[in-house]
């Protein structure tokens, strides 16, 4: 014999699904997010110790520094020609793009609603706020 709660709970899920309604659910990760938490991953992974660590051996990168690539395109390209920079190249256009996708949205340069991707990047303008 099933408790009374099992019961209710199954009796809720089937009257829902007859009506046509859905149980509620955590609103899924959008896309664009997900490329930026990945970039933030990677930037930890392969960037933050020359970048951000002390006595690293790369520049800060700054919202200006990042801005002074114009456009989201121009800012892949850069960092996929010369970085890792003892390893440039290596990591594959995904993590290229999730990269830049991470210091663009980390930086406030842009805001980001679909993921960053060769096709839409050169029209995403760089910018930076009045107090960065």
């Amino acid at each position: 014999m099933r408790p009374a709660a099992t019961v209710g709970a199954g009796a809720l899920i089937l009257a829902m699904s007859a009506c046509g309604g859905s149980l509620p659910r955590a609103p899924a990760e959008d896309a664009a997010s997900g490329q930026q938490r990945e970039g933030r991953a990677l930037y930890g992974d392969h960037c933050r110790g020359c970048h951000d660590g002390a006595g690293g051996s790369g520049a800060v990168l700054s919202p200006r520094l990042l801005a002074s690539h114009f456009d989201a395109g121009s800012l892949y390209a850069y960092i996929e020609l010369a970085m890792p920079y003892d390893d440039p190249g290596s990591l594959g256009p995904a993590a290229y793009w999730a990269i830049t996708a991470y210091l663009i949205s980390d930086r406030g340069l842009a805001r980001l609603t679909e993921p960053l991707a060769e096709g839409s990047a050169s029209a995403i303008r760089l910018r930076v706020r009045p107090d960065g």
